[in-house]
């Protein structure tokens, strides 16, 4: 498999070269999956990541690597599992949140959405114990929502490039990570600004996990709240996004960004529709330290660009999300699996 996907890599690096001189070579790029931004690049760098992720799509076409891929069940039905109620939220590391002013609730839930220019009216529907805070790409606040509660943002890259500028002023903001975790209630919740389409049930499952945090109990680690069509939470896809994304992304390039170059790139990644799920406080400050989130927004990582947004869970890099139980489907499972570390050939 190995061999057969160098062999692969090097033909598409091989019409990078003479991509800048031949619109024939060009455009046999762009019918292969190679999105503009990429061709964009200089030549040594794009004849890089082509063969990175050439050679990811290509090995995951060997039987053996197929058969390393998870299982995509069906998960239609959300429930908690015995693990979320062990504990008390107040057990968790940095401490519950300080108690808030007088007469106003503590939230139990933040919800971060991700909005260009969708109708957010049904923010006024949010359930008890949740509060919002919407990244703003339209070009403008809205008039209509507290100016506390919105962020203007430029119209650049896509919903992870939002959720982790949200991250980058919670940082700015604070001087400890103790500090961060008091600017935030015990879970956060990040979604598009219309997750109806992948959730018609969005906001009953809402409500689900704000009434668990708000009863005292310990929030789980990771959600997936989007559901594919067939009804899944979790889809797998390879080094490169396919099969569900026919264009190559440059996944190993994040990867690196967030992770270093000591830890393997894994031959499928998990990953959840809509860009929609839930994140504990705890794992959301540990997997995104300052650095992590300057990392994933520079320009070396690419979330800035328009064509080519990597995974959302790995562009959040959860340290904690390969390994945790999160609310279980059906019965209570750990999807140890949500990476599975077979390393992708890579040159």
């Amino acid at each position: 498999a190995e061999a057969e996907a160098e062999a692969e890599a090097a033909k598409w690096a091989g019409l990078a070269l003479v991509a800048s001189v031949s619109s024939a070579a060009r455009q046999q790029l762009v019918d292969g999956g190679v999105s503009e931004e990429l061709l964009s690049l200089p030549a040594p760098l794009l004849c890089s990541q082509l063969r990175e992720m050439v050679a990811a799509r290509a090995a995951a076409r060997h039987s053996a690597v197929r058969r390393l891929r998870p299982a995509e069940t069906e998960a239609r039905a959300l429930v908690l599992s015995d693990f979320a109620t062990l504990a008390p939220a107040s057990a968790a590391p940095f401490g519950p949140p300080p108690p808030p002013p007088a007469g106003s609730p503590c939230p139990a839930v933040l919800l971060v959405l991700a909005r260009f220019r969708e109708d957010v009216s049904w923010l006024a529907r949010l359930p008890p114990g949740v509060e919002y805070h919407v990244m703003q790409k339209g070009g403008a606040v809205q008039r209509e929502l507290p100016a506390c509660r919105q962020t203007a943002l430029p119209n650049v890259g896509r919903e992870a490039h939002s959720y982790l500028s949200f991250l980058q002023t919670v940082h700015a903001a604070s001087a400890s990570a103790a500090e961060a975790a008091r600017l935030l209630p015990p879970l956060v919740v990040f979604a598009q600004a219309e997750p109806f389409d992948h959730n018609p049930a969005f906001l009953d499952e809402l409500s689900l996990l704000a009434a668990h945090v708000s009863a005292g109990r310990r929030p789980p680690r990771w959600v997936p709240l989007g559901l594919w069509s067939g009804g899944e939470r979790i889809v797998y896809c390879d080094a490169s996004g396919a099969p569900h994304q026919p264009l190559l992304l440059p996944i190993g390039r994040v990867w690196r960004a967030l992770f270093g170059e000591g830890r393997a790139l894994p031959a499928w990644i998990g990953f959840t529709p809509g860009a929609c799920f839930a994140v504990c406080r705890e794992a959301l400050l540990r997997g995104l330290t300052p650095s992590r989130v300057e990392a994933a927004l520079s320009p070396s990582c690419g979330l800035g660009g328009l064509e080519a947004d990597p995974l959302i869970e790995l562009c959040l890099a959860l340290e904690t999300t390969c390994t945790c139980t999160p609310l279980s489907v059906d019965r209570p499972r750990t999807p140890s699996c949500f990476t599975t570390q077979a390393r992708v050939p890579r040159r």
